[in-house]
């Protein structure tokens, strides 16, 4: 079986094991429901005073963050199942060579992740214009929005799959991918310290916030080439981690 099947096969494999599952779909389809109820009611409320001539896409970035957090739920809990279950064993009987479980398991969760993370942007920013036709929805901040809201997404998928398959445990998890996305950034800026700043500049979070809100967290001064590189580094770094943990240690370790 050449290389480009054998991928093939086990990305659909891969995919079905994360839809098969009841709770992804629920899940998936509740993290909408709430980005989409809390659009609607922001937007109904601030329609009236919505500039002529501005864009939805700007509020929908921002409004997209309980959205991320929904999405990296459900990354983290897909990327630790095997372990928290115990069906690692019988995964790898399936997939016995470990790179191309890592391989596909990253590309179809990175992949899941970014597509939702579009398509929550895009109803966000389609509902918000409805509300206020005044809006202009076509414009060149869209194009700017779709592509940063790919880059967090994609990126802090990575991150949360490395850091799944690296501890290997669902709780672990996702008390780390919430401390370095959510919790460090946002409560680190209560600190007086300049090296506090330093530090939030330098966390995922501030990254991925930079791009969803336009702006770091607290008094911290980024840029969007360095919140990329902030982002793909803790990614890689993460990814790394994960991988080395699957491929050299025990599965039921």
């Amino acid at each position: 079986m050449t290389v480009t099947a054998t991928l093939t096969r086990n990305s659909r494999a891969e995919w079905s094991r994360l839809w098969s599952v009841r709770s992804s779909r629920l899940f998936a389809a509740a993290t909408a429901a709430g980005v989409l109820g809390i659009t609607a009611l922001a937007a109904s409320q601030s329609a009236a005073s919505a500039p002529a001539g501005g864009s939805p896409w700007q509020l929908a970035g921002m409004i997209g963050l309980p959205g991320l957090f929904g999405v990296l739920v459900l990354v983290t809990v897909a990327a630790t199942a095997d372990h928290a279950t115990g069906n690692i064993i019988p995964t790898l009987q399936w997939t016995p060579r470990r790179t191309v479980l890592f391989a596909v398991r990253a590309a179809v969760l990175t992949t899941t992740a970014t597509l939702l993370g579009i398509g929550f942007l895009v109803a966000s920013s389609t509902t918000i214009w409805l509300f206020a036709p005044q809006l202009t929805y076509f414009s060149r901040s869209a194009a700017e929005k779709v592509g940063s809201a790919a880059l967090v997404f994609a990126a802090t998928a990575l991150l949360a799959i490395g850091l799944g398959l690296a501890i290997r445990n669902t709780a672990g998890a996702l008390v780390c991918v919430f401390a370095l996305v959510l919790i460090l950034p946002l409560f680190l800026q209560i600190l007086p310290f300049e090296w506090v700043t330093r530090l939030i500049e330098v966390l995922p979070g501030s990254a991925a916030l930079f791009f969803l809100l336009g702006e770091g967290p607290g008094d911290t001064t980024m840029t969007a080439a360095g919140s990329t590189m902030i982002l793909l580094s803790w990614a890689i770094a993460a990814l790394i981690a994960g991988g080395w943990r699957l491929l050299r240690s025990d599965a039921d370790r």
